[in-house]
């Protein structure tokens, strides 16, 4: 089955020109006559009417008083400049309007744009009205859209038929749900559209894991300052620029029929260290106009970089993010030639790929993003005061791996650092979140939820410092055995005597007037004072103060 998908895929893209990555006529109108004609876009970049008035009611393509000019590859048809003339190409006709409109077809449907130019009499008329066949149906002439004219007081009949179309694969996960399995170039039509020409992808189709996790993938971007300016072609010698195109990009966002196609978007981040940083959103959104209305869910190794760009525009210039302006904490790709993302500080990103593959298809192989369970501020140093009030640095306050893969048996492992710190939502110091089946046939999900950053959580009587870093109890009781009396009632807790790092953390505890025994420094810690050398300062009553 695999071998006859294969061999009828390359027969239907045998059909078609393979040309550049640019490939629908965007940003280009049909040639006409401004001066006296009419253009209405029927459907953006695929299908543009030239209609002429009453005054000069013929079109030099001598079809009547209006003309369908076609994108056809990156040309509009017929070639030339449409005219207007007040003398017809062919055969005259009764200028008489037309009332009421057409009957569409069976199976198609009247659009909702129509043709409307000044008839003889200067008044408005509808001169033309369009059909598209319903959805998963095509003409069999393959045109994108008929026309139904109105000529001599009558709408023109349509010589066409809406049958069952044979839909081309729009990216790399249509074909992995062709059968197809091995990483390649493969030729894909963007908008899904058997009358756009089609483009070169590199697909990531790796059936190596269960149900194509890693699979379905095209390449959407390769950018960075040790790239070199080429041909742009997505071939896997990743050593050149690649984008696929602004209009390729837009058209794998949106359905056939306009409607909104969320889209699971990756992003690879190789750095000079050597280390490969990942993010991974699900359902992102970017309109026909280019702005990012949706920045999906995250997941991933490299922080969330991403989601601050929501309701800006993604660069047609830069092929990233924001054009100028950037807003506070967003990715941006600029000039010099190296994209930057925010949340990894003090790293040079080397090269950023871009792959993207339809969330519907990404619901039926992997795991949702597991939100929240990374950013690499968690994993720097904490910064804490000293008892001698200059800062220092503390431990982390977790360690966490997140794979890039969410594919069934992925597997999130964190561990908790610090005596007193617990995930929040079930109190563990560290563990392991699993990527099962979900409960729905042909879905997953964790095995559990997480909510990072770890988090001090004290022992019943103890309260948390403010770094968070630890837990004190303080008692006003006398100990009348001094402070080895007082380390001996720590040990009864299972705790040392108290180091205090920032004095603001007695403030709020302490009773007035009282005196308590703390330690000088942290158990363990280098310079650790002992008993004995803080004993000499002990009178009768051995009480020892902090300043």
């Amino acid at each position: 089955m695999r071998g006859l998908a294969r061999n009828l895929l390359l027969l239907i893209m045998a059909a078609a020109k393979v040309v550049d990555v640019e490939s629908w006529c965007d940003g280009v109108t049909p040639s006409y006559d401004t001066a006296v004609a009419v253009a209405t876009t029927i459907i953006d970049g695929v299908a543009v009417a030239v209609g002429c008035p009453g005054s000069s009611p013929y079109t030099s393509t001598g079809t009547g008083r209006v003309y369908v000019s076609q994108c056809t590859g990156t040309a509009w048809t017929p070639g030339q400049q449409v005219n207007c003339s007040s003398t017809a190409v062919g055969a005259a006709m009764n200028l008489t309007a037309c009332t009421g409109q057409p009957t569409p077809l069976n199976n198609s449907k009247l659009l909702p744009t129509k043709m409307t130019v000044n008839g003889a009499n200067g008044s408005p008329e509808d001169v033309a009205y369009f059909m598209q066949c319903q959805a998963g149906l095509q003409w069999i002439s393959g045109r994108p859209v008929q026309m139904s004219s109105c000529k001599s007081g009558q709408w023109s009949e349509v010589l066409d038929l809406c049958v069952p179309g044979c839909t081309p694969p729009r990216d790399c996960a249509g074909l992995a749900a062709m059968g197809f399995s091995a990483d390649g170039l493969y030729n894909v039509i963007a908008s899904g559209m058997m009358f756009h020409s089609e483009i070169q992808v590199w697909c990531t189709l790796s059936s190596d894991t269960p149900n194509w996790a890693e699979g379905g993938w095209t390449i959407l971007s390769r950018k960075g300052a040790n790239l070199t300016v080429g041909t742009n072609s997505p071939n896997a010698t990743l050593t050149e620029k690649y984008f696929i195109g602004y209009t390729n990009f837009l058209a794998l966002f949106q359905g056939t029929s306009g409607e909104p196609r969320p889209q699971t978007l990756q992003f690879l981040l190789e750095m000079s260290d050597g280390m490969l940083y990942h993010a991974t959103y699900k359902d992102v959104y970017i309109n026909t106009t280019g702005t990012i209305v949706s920045a999906g869910d995250y997941m991933g190794n490299a922080g969330d970089s991403f989601s601050p760009n929501k309701q800006w525009p993604w660069s047609s210039t830069f092929q990233w993010f924001a054009d100028s302006a950037t807003p506070a904490g967003a990715s941006f790709f600029g000039d010099p030639d190296a994209p930057l993302w925010p949340t990894l500080t003090g790293i040079t990103i080397q090269k950023a790929t871009i792959r993207i593959r339809p969330s519907t298809f990404d619901n039926m192989t992997s795991c949702p993003p597991l939100k929240g369970v990374y950013e690499p501020s968690w994993l720097k140093d904490r910064p804490m005061l000293s008892v001698a009030g200059t800062e220092v640095l503390s431990k982390t306050e977790v360690n966490i791996t997140v794979p890039l893969s969410r594919s069934q048996g992925a597997n999130v492992t964190y561990i908790c650092n610090g005596p007193y710190y617990r995930e929040p939502t079930s109190g563990q110091v560290g563990g392991t979140v699993t990527c099962i089946p979900g409960d729905t046939p042909g879905t997953f999900k964790w095995s559990a939820q997480l909510t990072l950053p770890c988090q001090a959580k004290c022992p019943e009587g103890f309260t948390s410092a403010l770094d968070k870093a630890s837990c004190y109890s303080f008692s006003s009781a006398p100990e009348p055995h001094g402070v080895v009396g007082a380390a001996m009632r720590c040990l009864e807790k299972n705790t040392s005597l108290a180091f205090i790092r920032n004095k603001a953390d007695l403030t709020s505890t302490l009773l007035d007037g009282k005196y308590y025994f703390t330690t000088h420094a942290m158990p363990g810690e280098s310079g650790a004072a002992t008993h004995a050398n803080i004993s000499t300062f002990c009178t009768t009553a051995c009480q020892v103060c902090i300043n």
